[in-house]
């Protein structure tokens, strides 16, 4: 069986303003446009997730309703997850074995620089940076997302936005 896995580093957003939290940061409107295209490049891969997931980031999930939004038809159809602000690949692992089963297809949007390293170990070699808004399709011969491991994907397509 195969499983897919889209990982979308989320789009660019405003430089932070003295005393905001760096999870309330929120997209440019630069940023907005280009999750919107990217939502649109991932239609237009023939690709539709079962589920949506983001890091609870005010940027993330900006980016993951505008996905939704193109992918899904609804904005509010993705989840965020606080686990995923400050992930390390090694979290983003375990998050997935824990909480996907029989998805065929998953997004992740989240940040960087976990999202391009988890991108580069599970298979995208080729990658050696994901700027914001990128998106990443890696496929795996795999039956249960319980099985997904490092170094055990395809990387199947990519779409390196350029900077705002």
């Amino acid at each position: 069986m195969k499983k897919t896995l889209i990982i979308v580093r989320h789009a660019h957003t405003q430089d932070p303003i003295p005393c905001q939290e760096d999870h309330d940061r929120e997209l440019t409107p630069e940023g907005r446009i280009a999750a919107i295209k990217s939502a649109e490049w991932l239609k237009e891969q023939g690709i539709t997730p079962k589920k949506i997931v983001a890091s609870s980031a005010k940027r993330t999930q900006a980016t993951a309703a505008a996905l939704a939004n193109g992918l899904l038809g609804n904005s509010g159809r993705f989840e965020a997850e606080n686990i995923l602000f400050r992930a390390s690949e090694t979290d983003l692992l375990d998050f997935i074995h824990e909480n996907f089963r029989q998805e065929d297809t998953i997004l992740i949007v989240g940040h960087n620089p976990t999202v391009t390293q988890f991108s580069i170990r599970l298979g995208a070699t080729s990658i050696s940076y994901l700027p914001p808004a990128s998106a990443v399709i890696l496929s795996f011969e795999i039956e249960n997302w319980a099985d997904l491991h490092f170094h055990s994907g395809k990387l199947v397509a990519k779409n390196l936005t350029e900077e705002a």
